[in-house]
Formats: structure tokens, sequence, C-alpha cells
């Protein structure tokens, strides 16, 4: 699940952290690491010869970082949309996970922050791990270390028990196998769903889901985790799911990113959109299982 990476690179200081993050992933079984930076097209235009020349002292770098860390290596320098090319490139080049930071400067413009974000996890049929970097707001490479030192845990899991969430769970078992972490597993049942007319219903459905997570305990403990949270509350889920992942707690979220419907107001969507946007801890983004 996480043997070929597509680890994405704005070429700025802060991005560098996310190289020496990737340590942290060989005992997922991690074996290759691929480089790769986008060239916007409406940036450069007809200059992409010369940016290209001047991205590769760079690039190679990096690639002696990272091999350094006992990796197989490459690097992809490509022009285009950056969101679209990084998708292509994921799925043609059968990537596990794409890692991408979520702070930086690039050198014309925030490659991989905001929108360019947004449309990567948007269209993405590869998992993508984002990085928090700089979250101090300022370079920090020993802030960036203890972050990615605790990655593996403490993990926070978010679940609407949709077949999406489903898959996602499945990287969680996968990193509860190969870690031993601690999970807490989470629902929160959407207050604009259920007030006024279901608010009857609330002690009934908290029961029903505290069924269906206790469920997924009994796997995690089979597949190893050190200890099993299990939290329902009730409220706005984007909100309660950030406040819960920047308590301090946490060193990851796990989540998926569709929920019960394609909708823009979705339990899961709308949650993992927010949550790029908000929280301070490595995320692990999954898409639907058909992709």
């Amino acid at each position: 699940m996480f043997e070929k990476l597509l680890v994405t690179t704005d070429l700025s200081d802060a991005s560098q952290n996310i190289m020496k993050c990737l340590n942290q992933l060989k005992t997922l079984g991690a074996k290759e690491a691929s480089l790769v930076h986008i060239i916007d097209v409406i940036d450069v235009g007809g200059l992409y010869g010369t940016f290209t020349k001047l991205l590769k002292p760079k690039m190679e770098s990096l690639r002696e970082m990272i091999e350094g860390m006992g990796y197989k290596t490459n690097i992809i320098i490509d022009l285009g949309n950056p969101a679209r090319e990084i998708n292509r490139i994921a799925t043609e080049g059968n990537f596990s996970v794409i890692v991408a930071g979520t702070h930086g400067e690039s050198l014309l413009k925030d490659v991989l922050l905001g929108s360019v974000v947004h449309k990567i996890i948007i269209s993405a049929k590869k998992p993508i791990l984002l990085i928090p970097l700089n979250i101090l707001a300022e370079e920090s490479s020993e802030r960036c270390k203890a972050l990615c030192g605790e990655m593996l845990k403490n993990i926070l899991f978010p679940t609407d028990f949709s077949d999406t969430a489903e898959n996602a769970f499945l990287y969680l078992k996968y990193l509860v196998e190969n870690s031993k972490a601690d999970i807490s597993l989470c629902h929160i049942q959407d207050k604009k769903r259920i007030e006024p007319y279901l608010k009857d219903k609330l002690e009934e459905f908290n029961k029903i889901d505290l069924e269906r997570l206790s469920r997924l305990e009994g796997d995690l403990k089979s597949a190893g985790a050190r200890s099993v949270e299990k939290i329902i509350d009730f409220g706005n889920p984007a909100k309660l799911i950030t406040e819960l992942a920047n308590s301090g707690k946490y060193t990851m979220l796990v989540i998926g990113s569709q929920g019960r419907s394609f909708m823009g107001e979705t339990f899961l969507g709308k949650v993992a959109n927010y949550a790029v946007h908000h929280i301070d801890i490595p995320l692990l983004i999954v898409p639907p299982k058909y992709f």
C-alpha cells in the first residue's frame, strides 16, 4: 500500500522537510520514492527548457538525500497544470501514495498550496499524504522532525460508515499492522441533518453507530492496535473533527475523500477539504475504491 511514493516538491527550503519525513514510511514497506516538480505552463510559457535546467541541480540534491535513506528514486520534471499532471503521473506510474507538503513557497507561486492541493484531492485516484510544514510561521526543521517522528503513534479516524470510509479503513488497518498505533475511531452526528426533525432519534442513532464502531474496534485490535478509543459526538463534523485533530493528542488523521454521496456537503468530503486547510498534523486522504 505504500511501496511506491510520488513525492511532490516546490523546491523551497521548507519543502525539503518533507524528505526528512520519508524515513518514517519505510516501516510501512515504502521502497521507492520518485520526486516530481510540475512547472505551471501559465507561468513559464516558452521558457520550459530554461527552467528545467535551473531546477535539475536542486532536484538532484533532494534525490541524494532520499537515496541516503535507502530509497530507489528518480526525478520527474514536467510542464502543465500541476494538479492534473501530478494525478496523471501518479496513476500512469502506478504509484501507491502521493506525498505533498501543505506549506511552502515555489519559484513562481504557491504550486502545492490552496486551490492546487484542493484540485489534487478532488480528482486523485491515489491516496494523498499531506505533511504540514512551517506551522509556526517560520522554517524549523526541528518542528518538522518532531511531527514526523510521531506520525504513526496515535491516529484519528473519522468515519461516516460509507464505502469510501470502509476503503480508508483498510489503509488504517494496514498502518496498525505495521506500527501498532493507538487509534481513535470517531463519528459525528451532523447537527444540520438531525435537527429539528430527527433529534428524538439521536439516542437510537448513537447506539447503532457505537455498534458499528465496535466492529471496527475489533478488527483493529486483531491487527495489533495498542488501544482503540470510540468517540461519538453531535455538532458540526468538520469543526469538531478538526478540533480533535489539533488537540495535541493525535499524530495523524486518516480519512476518506468522499462520503455517502458525491454532493458538495457530504460528511467525509466536507471534513477532508476543511481539514486540509486547518489541521496541523499529517493527513492521509484515501479516495473511493472504484478509482
